[in-house]
């Protein structure tokens, strides 16, 4: 009986890791939901959308965690226009080459 429970106990877990390692990371459960700044001066917040740069083909190892941590919050004291505009955090692809450049039309990042 011990025998059979512990197979049967090994079994449920390996199914489980099993399913868990076939998941696509880019499904909607485990994709993070959008992340708003807010903190941005004079100009309106920010919206950032996962699932719109995952429909451009982009994939979360192409920002993370090279880019921007896994952390919401960890880059926004240091995300300015000016860092932007240096090529960094945002401003890595916003260059007006793999993206839009961050020095375009303000209002397809920021809201009123």
């Amino acid at each position: 009986m011990i025998k059979k429970n512990l197979l049967l106990i090994t079994s449920a877990i390996g199914l489980f890791f099993l399913l868990l390692s076939v998941i696509p990371s880019t499904t909607s459960a485990r994709m993070p939901r959008s992340i708003t700044y807010n903190d941005t001066g004079d100009q309106g917040r920010v919206k950032f959308s996962h699932s719109i740069h995952l429909s451009y083909g982009n994939t979360c190892g192409d920002c993370h965690p090279k880019i921007f941590k896994k952390k919401i919050g960890i880059a926004s004291r240091e995300m300015t226009m000016k860092t932007l505009e240096a090529g960094k955090y945002c401003g890595t692809c916003h260059n007006g080459e793999q993206g839009f450049s961050v020095k375009d039309d303000c209002e397809l990042c920021h809201s009123h």
